[in-house]
Order: structure tokens, then C-alpha cells, then sequence
């Protein structure tokens, strides 16, 4: 009956012994996290993101790429939490069982702007797309003519045969003027957006001479007639310099590579003269007995 009463005894001081242990457990103090998990078992990471965010005064729903990880640094249990709120990156580290903010930073770095969209693909068409013409060049064909006779000092009704034809001359546009004033041609080259004279000529050349009157019949004699010696000409090559020059308003002094060459040409004795001046070519023909121009050039 003893043994009983002594095993009742014991069993009560054993439960009450065990009551008191827990509620020691339960009590907190001025040491105790403020984590509301318990200290003894480690934090979720969702327990470390919301640490993190309520210490950076944020929420979930306004920041982006939010991430946790979970490490252990000298055997410390850590989450690295991270994060972004507009231009600013934040960073936490927080250890995984008191839920202690062991460091943070917070930085600005900007996000780079986002780049253009690329133009959609435009939808094919079974119509082909029509190529866009070229753009129309400045000067029409009459301007060309106009700029042309206006050069020569000369109008319209003056002149005949005037033509006018568009060209491209290595990618240049350009007009072609030709017309004619009595025994001398036109020629010219205009540029066809500018109205700039690149190139002219104007040439001798008789539309219709006059025919050479025949020689008349020689009296048949018994003797062999001499050969006539060919008259010699009237101008010497520095008279035909002269003649170049001075219709070039140029003299000897102010040209360079001053050359003159006698030659017949078709029965007609002439002098070929050349020079210099200006960066431009002078090419003259001179009737080398009567001293008339008969062809000059002027060309850039």
C-alpha cells in the first residue's frame, strides 16, 4: 500500500515538473527577435523577403526581380535577398534563423532605356510595289535653250536648228543645246539641275560655200606649160598668234604653250593655234592668206 501511495508521489511531481518547463519556454524578454517565427528553426525564404522589403519600406508588388538565396558564410545561416525599385537596386543579407539584417545596400542604377521597337514587317501584297520615280531635274529643256542663247547673245529667232537633248554624263544631268547663226554652230552643255555652262564651242562652218570658179581652159601650145610654184602665204605663224590672242583679248605674255602649225586642209591653207590661259584650252583655225577665224574653241 506504501509502494502505491510513493509511485502517485512521484508521478505528480513529474507532471508538474514538466508543466513549469513549459511554460519557461513560452516567455520572451527584451533579447527576443522581433522575427515572428521560432529562433530555433530557420526562416523560410519568404520570411526573408518580407524582412527585407519592410525594412526598405516596400512591398511585393512594387519592386521587380525579386530573388532569394540561401547560403551559409563561415557557417553562418544566410538568405542573400535582392531586388529592384525603379532606378534603385537593393541588396539584403539576413540571417536565416533570427531573421537579424546582417547588411544591406541600396543603389542607384539605372535601368537602360528600352530599345526602339523594330518596325514591323509590312504585310506582302500580291500588287508589286511600284518604284518611285526619279525626282524631275530643275531646268526644263527650254530653260536649257534659254540659258544657252543668252550666252552666245543671241535670241531664238536669230538662230536656226535649235535642239535641245537631256543626257546623263556619268551620273551628271545635262542638257545638249545645239543651234546655228549663219555660217557658225553652237554647241552646248548645260547642266541640267545648276544651270551651269560646263562646256561650249562655237565653230565656223559655211553652210553652203560658194563653189570655186573653174579655171579656164589653157590655149594648147606646143611647149609644156610650167607648173605654177604655189603662192606662198600671206601670214606667218606669229601673225596668227597674234590674230588668237587678240580675239582672245589675251596677250603672249599672259598664255602658256602658245603653238602654231600650218597645214591644208581641203585645198585651204590654215593655221592650227593653241594655248592656255585660265585653266582653260584655246583652239583657234586661221585662213592662213586672208587671216580670217575660220573654227575656235574655248573648253574648261
Amino acid at each position: 500500500m506504501k509502494t502505491k501511495k510513493w509511485i502517485t508521489i512521484l508521478t505528480a511531481v513529474l507532471l508538474l515538473a514538466s508543466v513549469a518547463g513549459c511554460a519557461a519556454s513560452g516567455e520572451t524578454g527584451p533579447d527576443t527577435p522581433a522575427a515572428t517565427v521560432n529562433s530555433t528553426a530557420p526562416l523560410s525564404a519568404a520570411d526573408a523577403q518580407k524582412l527585407a522589403l519592410e525594412h526598405a519600406q516596400l512591398t511585393a508588388d512594387k519592386v521587380t526581380s525579386l530573388r532569394t538565396e540561401y547560403d551559409l558564410d563561415d557557417g553562418v545561416p544566410e538568405y542573400e535577398v535582392d531586388f529592384r525599385q525603379g532606378d534603385y537596386e537593393y541588396d539584403y543579407t539576413i540571417h536565416a534563423e533570427t531573421g537579424k539584417v546582417l547588411h544591406w545596400n541600396k543603389e542607384f542604377d539605372p535601368v537602360d532605356p528600352k530599345p526602339t521597337k523594330p518596325a514591323e514587317p509590312q504585310t506582302p501584297t500580291t500588287a508589286p510595289v511600284k518604284p518611285e520615280e526619279p525626282a524631275p531635274e530643275k531646268l526644263t529643256a527650254d530653260d536649257a535653250k534659254k540659258i544657252a542663247l543668252d550666252h552666245a547673245g543671241l535670241t531664238a529667232d536669230k538662230v536656226t536648228g535649235l535642239r535641245t537633248e537631256y543626257d546623263l554624263d556619268d551620273g551628271v544631268p545635262e542638257y545638249e543645246v545645239d543651234f546655228r547663226q549663219g555660217d557658225y554652230e553652237y554647241d552646248y552643255t548645260i547642266h541640267a539641275e545648276t544651270g551651269k555652262v560646263l562646256h561650249w564651242n562655237k565653230e565656223f562652218d559655211p553652210v553652203d560655200p560658194k563653189p570655186t570658179k573653174p579655171a579656164e581652159p589653157q590655149t594648147p601650145t606646143t611647149a609644156p606649160v610650167k607648173p605654177e610654184e604655189p603662192a606662198p602665204e600671206k601670214l606667218t605663224a606669229d601673225d596668227a598668234k597674234k590674230i588668237a590672242l587678240d580675239h582672245a583679248g589675251l596677250t603672249a605674255d599672259k598664255v602658256t604653250g602658245l603653238r602654231a602649225k600650218y597645214d591644208v586642209d581641203d585645198g585651204v591653207p590654215t593655221y592650227e593655234v593653241e594655248f592656255y590661259a585660265d585653266g582653260w584650252e584655246y583652239d583657234y583655225e586661221i585662213h592662213a592668206e586672208i587671216g580670217k577665224i575660220l573654227e575656235w574653241d574655248k573648253d574648261d
